[in-house]
């Protein structure tokens, strides 16, 4: 009896083991339903830095389309596009559907094969550029490489505001808890921020008696790359164009009529360019042909505006992807003597601030 007590509790056990044993194989096996992968897209709306909020407006941060490259991460970091989805494109499951959430944010959720749990993959996104095909199984750093679709070149007489003209260029890679490379699983959530591939220049004054009458920007890039690279680009003069003022910027016509009321003149959207590295040597400038009324005579001149600091040890200012730079005027109150200046402001559109003026020389040249 005693045997067969001993030997009871034994089997009991057993079988305790058994079942525990089984409850964890059963919760170690992964869902066999597919399931979603849920992205949150925030384009460069201003919402986590306040000021940036007057900086831009909907066109410089609207999704007019956008497509989404999915890569397979080997464990030695090599990457394989292993699909492409993009939107719009109509195509059921294997296109893209964000759902504006304000304020420059999307959310959407796309098709993970239950087969994929445990693997690596990352996600790039280019949204407002025909983006060219780019062949499965393609390693992701050839594509990084890729230039926008926009190049001045081909355009005869150039205006900035064709970089803008389907929306502005932006690219993104998604991110989850700090990580660009993702391990599948089921419920993964994803941020993906992201950056406008170009910079913008806005010019500003408020001098009753001067009045801009012509812009142009010297030393722009014909061609810009989607995704940002390890430094920021050289380019030859020989790879550069000069730009008009933006066809949709009127230059006010009413400055002169008004010395005693005048408000601030405020040129937004004067240009956008490709990023750009800019020495003394070779630089983008813009140049700005105004008039300046004094004791009833009408002065004409002209300033060139360099991407650079001022000052006793002037140094290179860089084009970057997603910054603001605001050319101030100041002074004009003697043009003879050479008083209109001008700095610069830098923000990410990094609040830096270019406050020393540079001055024209020669302001007088009628």
């Amino acid at each position: 009896m005693k045997g067969t007590l001993i030997y009871s509790s034994a089997l009991v056990m057993a079988l305790l083991t058994a079942s525990c044993s089984s409850e964890n194989v059963v919760e170690s096996i992964p869902d066999s339903a597919d399931h979603n992968l849920t992205f949150t897209l925030r384009t460069p709306a201003g919402e986590k830095v306040g000021y940036t909020k007057a900086l831009h407006d909907s066109p410089e941060y609207a999704i007019n389309s956008l497509t989404l490259y999915e890569y397979e991460v080997a464990d030695d970091g090599s990457t394989s596009l292993a699909r492409v989805m993009s939107y719009p494109d109509g195509n059921g499951k294997n296109s893209l559907n964000p759902v504006d959430g304000g304020n420059g944010t999307y959310t959407f959720s796309i098709i993970v094969p239950a087969a994929n749990d445990g693997k690596k993959y990352s996600y790039k996104f280019v949204a407002n550029d025909a983006t060219p095909t780019q062949p499965i199984g393609s390693d992701f750093n050839t594509f990084s490489q890729t230039l926008a679709s926009l190049t001045f070149g081909a355009v005869e007489t150039p205006t900035a505001d064709l970089l803008a003209k389907n929306g502005i260029a932006m690219s993104g890679v998604a991110v989850a808890g700090g990580n660009e490379i993702l391990t599948m699983s089921k419920g993964l959530a994803c941020d993906v921020n992201m950056t406008r591939i170009v910079s913008r220049v806005d010019i500003r004054h408020q001098i009753p008696n001067l009045k801009i009458t012509e812009v142009t920007l010297h030393g722009a890039p014909q061609s810009g790359f989607l995704f940002p690279q390890s430094i920021v680009p050289l380019v030859q003069p020989e790879n550069c164009v000069s730009l008009g003022l933006n066809t949709n910027v009127v230059l006010p016509a009413d400055y002169l009529n008004r010395l005693k009321d005048i408000d601030e003149v405020n040129l937004k959207k004067a240009f956008y360019l490709y990023e750009r590295q800019n020495s003394d040597e070779n630089s983008a400038y813009v140049n700005i042909k105004y008039t300046v009324d004094a004791n009833s005579t009408e002065y004409v001149g002209e300033i060139d505006v360099p991407f650079r600091t001022t000052g006793e040890n002037p140094t290179a200012v860089h084009a970057q992807r997603n910054h603001l730079y605001t050319i101030v005027l100041g002074n004009g109150t003697d043009p003879i003597a050479g008083k209109v200046t001008a700095r610069l402001i830098v923000d990410d559109w990094n609040l830096v601030e270019v406050d020393e003026p540079l001055t024209d020389d020669d302001p007088e040249r009628n």
